[in-house]
């Protein structure tokens, strides 16, 4: 297959173009996005080096949609790769014009965002059913952020046939691990992400904590400031010396620390999208602990190295935490096992399952489909 590829995205997220620089390699391989960052994240995301991956930025343009038709009339023998069903303006007049140009996009999605208020669940549910129902027949096929993300499409109308597993990986170079596999003593545990208590579930995450010692562990919370409700929360239950809140991190600073500085990293949100992070720690030789809402429950079970708890259960935290304190040579076997799995996570592994992607696409998603290696030997199903 040396056909060009073009990967459409709102950001050029380092989570998503790591396979694409590798396909860029041999063929030519284009990014078009409609910015360089988001402005909640641009303080810590540094834009990977792009390698030979071509890239284009929609808001530089005087005329974005003219760009775009112009752009899918010259490029409409391509395969185009497009992450999300979203409305961006630039991406709107892609799938408007896809089928004109007889374009058939493989998607890459996330389970749709979370909605606390059931009418609004209930509407948005109702808005990505009837939207994918009319640009359902448009795709050559999608690749789901997990077996989660695979239920969740089946149930919005897309055929089964249609539907693959992915994941995400990182542009950035994988950290170098420590020569001898350590744990703490006490266990150093790290959450990274956003303060968000309810998605994210750190408030759960902080009542589970409760009654531990600064002697038995410490967890570490990246991304949260320092001044957040989550210190107030420390103080007020003596939990100063086990939780502390480090604040915002660059992306380029996060694998090698986790590999230098940790033991398990946990995850455990009502609601998390893929998770990136999960797939972070596995690559960084760390143990983790998921809720079975994270789409990366797929690689914390594959791997072996780690456990996947109920979402929502302030019990269940607490116990798992108990027990690797209790047990801390799980932990120390769980790093092993991190290790060994890592290279699967790797963005040139990635590569080649895209190349049969595009292929399995091209004959109208029949016959074998597309081997997603990563979890071999687990029970996550296809």
């Amino acid at each position: 297959m040396t056909k060009p590829i073009v990967l459409w995205t709102n950001i050029p997220s380092f989570h998503l173009i790591g396979p694409f620089q590798k396909l860029a390699e041999t063929r030519e391989t284009i990014c078009v996005c409609r910015q360089a960052t988001s402005s909640h994240r641009s303080d810590m995301w540094k834009a990977p080096d792009f390698g030979k991956l071509q890239v284009v930025y929609l808001k530089d343009k005087e005329h974005p949609n003219r760009f775009v038709q112009e752009f899918l009339a010259q490029y409409k023998g391509a395969a185009h790769f497009m992450s999300g069903f979203g409305t961006q303006p630039g991406t709107e007049t892609f799938w408007k014009l896809a089928p004109r140009f007889r374009i058939k996009p493989i998607a890459l999605a996330e389970r749709p965002n979370p909605q606390r208020n059931p009418v609004k669940a209930l509407l948005r549910d109702a808005y990505y059913a009837a939207r994918i129902r009319a640009i359902s027949k448009w795709l050559g096929a999608v690749l789901c952020m997990g077996s989660l993300s695979v239920d969740a499409y089946r149930r919005y109308g897309i055929p089964k046939r249609k539907l693959l597993p992915y994941m995400y990986t990182s542009a950035l170079p994988f950290p170098e691990l420590p020569e001898k596999v350590e744990i703490g003593a006490p266990l150093r545990f790290v959450y990274v992400g956003r303060d968000d208590p309810w998605i994210k579930g750190l408030d759960l995450l902080a009542e589970a904590l409760k009654g531990l010692t600064p002697e038995q562990l410490t967890f570490d919370f990246i991304g949260p400031n320092p001044d957040s409700w989550l210190a107030k929360f420390a103080e007020e239950n003596g939990l100063s010396g086990v939780i502390r809140v480090l604040g915002k991190l660059p992306n380029d600073q996060i694998a090698p620390k986790l590999a230098n500085e940790y033991d398990v990293l946990a995850l455990v949100g009502r609601y998390d999208g893929w998770g990136m992070t999960v797939s972070e720690a596995l690559f960084s030789g760390l143990g983790v602990l998921a809720s079975d809402a994270c789409g990366s429950q797929d690689v914390a079970r594959a791997s072996g190295a780690g456990k996947v708890l109920p979402k929502g259960s302030v019990d269940a935290i607490r116990s798992a935490i108990r027990e690797l304190v209790d047990n801390p040579s799980q932990v120390l076997e769980w790093k092993n096992r991190a290790r060994a799995y890592r290279d699967a996570l790797r963005a040139e592994r990635l590569a080649p399952y895209l190349e049969e992607v595009v292929e399995y696409a091209e004959r109208g998603c029949s016959g074998e489909k597309p081997n997603p290696y990563w979890l071999e030997g687990s029970d996550v199903s296809r």
